[in-house]
């Protein structure tokens, strides 16, 4: 069976990880996982994801960081951050750097879905030309 589409995980709490990894596989998704921003780098480019769902608050280099090398060499792929800060500030400044949305942790696993396919769609709807 074709998945729905691949994503690349990146949290750095393993139980956070795995119980997201679960859930996505279930639901049909392709769920390639990472648990820092240099490996999260290096697996864009070799497995090439639909999307990615990135923690904010990562060890090495932040989540903030991986979204601004991803915009510059990736601008295609949409990115969807995980945080748990309550920082709106914060979080709108990760929409205003190129991320399509964010959820804020603990989260309800049927609004990530939600929140996947969104993202999903904005990355294979083509723009509609007028007329």
């Amino acid at each position: 069976m074709t998945p729905l589409a691949k994503i690349l995980l990146v949290e750095d709490e393993i139980d956070v990880l795995d119980a997201i990894t679960e859930y996505l596989e279930r639901e049909g998704y392709a769920v390639t996982r990472a648990v820092d921003g240099a490996e999260a780098l290096r697996r864009v480019e070799n497995e090439r994801p639909d999307l990615v769902l990135l923690d904010l608050g990562l060890p090495g280099l932040s989540g903030l960081d991986v979204l601004r090398r991803l915009r510059e060499d990736h601008p295609r792929v949409p990115v969807v951050m995980l945080t748990g800060l309550n920082d709106e500030a914060q979080a709108r400044r990760t929409l205003q750097m190129g991320a399509v949305d964010y959820i804020r942790k603990p989260f309800d696993l049927g609004h990530l879905n939600r929140v996947v396919l969104a993202a999903i769609g904005k990355t294979f709807d083509p723009p509609t030309s007028p007329g």
